[in-house]
């Protein structure tokens, strides 16, 4: 019986190729991941806008033509909305470690006002992800996010993210509103969701109303209305009231099983939210 390793040895002649058959051996330890390099700028810049008069906007919106280029930025919605979970490694990690439902319910609430912060700088419209268009990113904090646009008309997106002890998701369906006054007023349909534990929490997104939407980004002012209502299934929840006549300021508070408000809340939501 002939020996294979002596074969092996035999047909070796030179010390390349037996370092090119030890790297045919099963592998016994996992590769190192390669260090993920993170972009500190969008890759393209935004084309310069122009103003585009009110009779025009009106005239897309009623006849449901595509908006001129220089309207949008260089970022898509599948993009944007995973700019909503910027602040989960402050806020939804530390509720998943928390064991005081009412400590719980005031992060969660904290991480729900936060997703509107970055909206401040983003007074472009994204573009809407073509069908089936997908996004995922992995943050330095553990964790993960993914978006598929699922239907073109009307646009639909469904976004997931999971991190330490928290699962997240929502289905994106917004309708866009133009008025006469030149203001786009802006109404998400659904709500978000996380479960965290046995918990399962939900809250309605308010409405964002753009005005001066037909002048120049520079020009454009964002104001955020309505009531955001953050319900957990522990019987525990809260409210955040926007108000587009107070800027950026919002108040609310948060509730227990017996429906009483224990703590109040305030802050901005662009800024902060204590208690």
């Amino acid at each position: 019986m002939i020996d294979s390793l002596h074969v092996i040895h035999s047909i070796c002649k030179t010390r390349e190729l037996c370092d090119e058959l030890q790297l045919l051996s099963p592998i016994t330890s996992p590769l190192p991941s390669p260090r993920k390099k993170r972009r500190e700028r969008l890759p393209r810049e935004a084309i310069a806008t122009e103003e585009l008069g009110l009779r025009t906007l009106l005239q897309i919106a009623a006849k449901r033509i595509p908006l001129p280029i220089s309207y949008f930025e260089p970022l898509s919605m599948a993009q944007a909305i995973c700019e909503e979970l910027r602040y989960a490694d402050r806020t939804l990690n530390k509720a998943a470690l928390s064991n005081d439902p009412l400590e719980r319910q005031a992060l969660v609430t904290a991480f729900a006002v936060s997703g509107y912060s970055a909206a401040m700088t983003r007074k472009q419209k994204p573009f809407n992800p073509l069908l089936g268009e997908t996004f995922d990113y992995s943050s330095e904090s553990g964790w993960r996010y993914h978006a598929e646009q699922v239907n073109h008309h009307p646009p639909i997106l469904a976004a997931h993210a999971d991190g330490p002890g928290w699962i997240w998701w929502q289905t994106l369906v917004s309708a866009t509103k133009i008025s006469w006054t030149g203001a786009a007023e802006v109404n998400t349909e659904l709500s978000v969701r996380l479960r965290i534990g046995k918990d399962d929490f939900s809250w309605n997104k308010v409405k964002f109303i753009f005005e001066n939407a037909s002048a120049s980004p520079e020009h454009r002012r964002l104001k955020a209305h309505g009531t955001m209502l953050v319900r957990c299934t522990n019987g525990f929840s809260s409210v955040v009231i926007f108000n587009k006549d107070k800027k950026t300021e919002i108040s609310g508070s948060l509730i227990n099983k017996n429906g009483i408000h224990v703590v109040r809340l305030n802050g901005y939501w662009d800024r902060f939210l204590r208690k």
